[in-house]
């Protein structure tokens, strides 16, 4: 797989030779840990493709695909054979003694043509001896030509396996792109988790810090005779309230990390750090009936299902083919082939006349109350109808996931313009607050509400562009977009 971006070539390199393992994937030794990787949002997507357990698997399957549909195509070229033989035999008859040798080289042509033809051309070349008889050599060839004219007649059921391969390849390329796409939505997913947390934590440090630098100057008054030494109950509640949050975030923030590590395809004792200025889509967010007409062409689901409902199309047609009468023509034409020396041996027996047959066939076969064959037939019809129902639910689903994400993505922006103004607020209530208490104009409750307040608005923040971020990564993977979105030039 090729990534059109040096940078991204430049990070996989680094971090494969970098990246410690424990001798292999088995072992559970944990090696130390030297340095610590930071990543940016777009190297950690060109890591994973590189790196990835089910991309790389998808790409050695699709080793496979790609050879069942060069099988498919060779049904339609020329195949040789190549058949030899040789024997000895030496027998006692009524006490005499004979004995005899031939060789024999048969190659033989065939090739099956898109409207169902088959030629066959064979040449036989025996080369005998025995004692009562001088060697001969009696070469032959025949010419074979069978045309179906009712059973497997026309260049569609004749083609109906190769036709079959060509949707599987594309079926089986399909999976592989919902593969990665599916690994860089759940890469930005883990990712923006992990810089959310990161961000939290920093919150949540921040506030733990403002908690003792309050507590020092409650501790200060309390000591001055400003305050009672009741009023710094709720100032140390609040502290140790931070202080939880703060393990408890530090603590999800390691777990974070070792998923993301898991879908970049990195050993768990590698350790990372990620960096984004996580800055929200700047573009505007599509019409619902260009983001309709995008998904129609390019959703993985509608497009595979597509090609199941082609599929079963070509099934009730070779079922429906399977069920006809038979009836082949058959001609053939052989020249040479006699026996002994003379001119029935050499190359001149070919031509000369003296062993030649030509002959045409009609070979007629009816099948008669075949159940098999009806039911063949009624299970390509039933399969073949529910497909289509099927295409028609997800077209369905795809309207209305499209629709509730336009929404969501809508909502989602202001949520933002309303957590960044909350934000706003909530700092300048807080600061208010401690102007207030410093002259005994508020309560230390009310401070330390203030206080947990401005935490929330500055945490919501952060969660709503990631909420926003995610939502569009997961839009772009309804529309089948993400690659494109990413500018990932990728081989399926």
């Amino acid at each position: 797989m090729k990534i059109i971006t040096k940078w991204c070539v430049v990070c996989c390199c680094v971090l494969a030779i970098t990246c410690c393992y424990a001798g292999s994937y088995g072992d559970v030794a944990a090696p130390p840990i030297q340095h610590t990787y930071t990543l940016t949002l777009r190297q950690a997507i060109a890591l994973a493709l590189h790196r990835n357990l089910d991309v790389r698997s998808g790409y050695i399957q699709r080793i496979s695909d790609k050879y069942q549909l060069a099988e498919a195509y060779w049904d339609f070229t020329p195949k040789y054979t190549l058949e030899g033989q040789t024997s000895y035999t030496q027998a006692t008859a009524a006490g005499a003694k004979s004995r005899s040798m031939q060789y024999s080289l048969t190659p033989e042509v065939s090739l099956k043509t898109v409207y169902g033809t088959r030629y066959t051309i064979t040449a036989n070349n025996p080369y005998n001896y025995n004692t009562s008889l001088p060697y001969s050599y009696n070469p032959g060839w025949s010419f074979k030509v069978v045309q179906p004219l009712l059973r497997g007649f026309g260049r569609e059921v004749a083609e109906a396996p190769l036709n079959q391969a060509i949707i599987t390849e594309k079926t089986t390329r399909l999976t592989l792109k919902n593969t990665l796409i599916s690994t860089v939505t759940q890469v930005i997913t883990d990712f923006h988790q992990v810089m959310l947390d990161q961000r939290s934590l920093a919150i949540q440090e921040i506030a733990v810090k403002n908690d003792l630098a309050t507590i020092k100057e409650f501790k200060e008054e309390i000591k001055a005779g400003k305050k009672a030494p009741a009023s710094l109950n709720d100032v140390q509640t609040t502290f140790y309230q931070d202080k939880i949050a703060e393990v408890n975030q530090r603590n999800s923030l390691e777990q974070d990390k070792q998923n993301l590590l898991i879908v970049l395809g990195l050993s768990p004792f590698t350790h990372v750090n990620v960096t984004d200025p996580l800055n929200y889509r700047g573009e505007k967010i599509p019409s619902v009936h260009h983001s309709l007409e995008v998904a129609m062409h390019n959703n993985v689901q509608l497009q595979t299902d597509l090609l199941s409902l082609a599929a079963d199309r070509i099934s009730l047609l070779t079922s429906e083919d399977d069920a006809r009468w038979q009836l082949d023509l058959t001609g053939t034409a052989a020249f040479g082939g006699g026996s002994g020396p003379g001119i029935n041996s050499g190359f001149r027996s070919l031509y000369n006349g003296k062993n030649q047959s030509q002959s045409v066939m009609l070979n007629l076969n009816i099948p008669i109350d075949r159940v098999d064959l009806k039911a063949a037939i009624v299970e390509s019809r039933s399969a073949l109808a529910q497909q289509q129902i099927a295409v028609l639910q997800e077209k369905w689903q795809i309207q209305t996931n499209v629709m509730n994400f336009l929404r969501q993505l809508h909502t989602d922006l202001e949520n933002i313009k309303l957590a960044i103004l909350r934000r706003k607020y909530a700092y300048q209530s807080y600061q208010v607050t401690r102007k207030e208490i410093a002259v005994g104009r508020s309560s230390t409750f009310e401070l330390t509400s203030k206080s947990l307040n401005l935490t929330d608005s500055a945490q919501a923040v952060v969660s709503a562009k990631i909420t926003y971020l995610d939502n569009f990564a997961n839009f772009d993977q309804e529309l089948g977009i993400t690659l494109q979105r990413w500018n990932l030039h990728v081989v399926l």
